[in-house]
């Protein structure tokens, strides 16, 4: 791990404390939700990549997979490249959680009604998200990649299963949701309301 990544980090510290001194605790809310959303994205992501790379063996000897296209690429770099699989998943976890995190962020401070807190709250959190990510990105744990479990394809059965009823239950709460949306905007328009 370079030397950079700890003195980052104790400047994001250090920044944050700054800013809470000047501004309150409330200069505290991004910092800490943008920091949760990019350590569960990275949670997931890794957890995800070692799911699949347990339940498919072999999956070492495939032929550079396409990125774009093959929905084990991941698993794929986490088992033959774990750096450059670490700084995709830190690169999609950061993505994912300025998204997330910044929208979750704004309904809270929103009762503040104080933008300058706000902007110096979301500066400090992206600060402090981003020097996380070139943490966790160039950690000496990915220097070493692991050699694939020997987990049986039985052990694994029980969370591909639930995997797969979560994701069905994801889609029919989106089918119902958005059948009850168009309902709800037809019922709206019909009756001359505006949506």
């Amino acid at each position: 791990m370079p030397r950079i990544a700890p003195i980052l980090i104790l400047t994001a510290l250090s920044v944050l404390l700054t800013v809470c001194l000047l501004f309150g605790m409330a200069a505290v809310i991004y910092s800490a939700v943008l920091s949760l959303f990019f350590a569960v994205f990275f949670g997931a992501i890794w957890w995800g990549s070692v799911i699949q790379s347990e339940a498919n063996p072999g999956i070492e000897n495939i032929e550079d997979p396409s990125f774009w296209w093959s929905r084990i690429y991941m698993a794929w770099l986490y088992v033959t490249d774990t750096e450059t699989w670490a700084a995709y998943a830190c690169l999609f976890s950061c993505l994912f959680a300025t998204l997330f995190g910044s929208l979750f962020g704004t309904l809270v401070l929103y009762q503040t009604g104080n933008l300058q807190i706000a902007w110096v709250s979301w500066s400090s959190g992206m600060f402090l998200m981003v020097t996380l990510a070139i943490f966790v990105a160039t950690s000496d744990t990915w220097t070493s990649t692991p050699e694939p479990g020997e987990t049986s394809y039985e052990e694994l059965e029980p969370l591909l299963r639930a995997r797969g009823h979560i994701d069905q239950f994801l889609i029919v709460s989106s089918v119902e949701f958005s059948e009850r949306f168009s309902q709800r905007m037809f019922f709206n328009i019909s009756q001359g309301y505006p949506s």
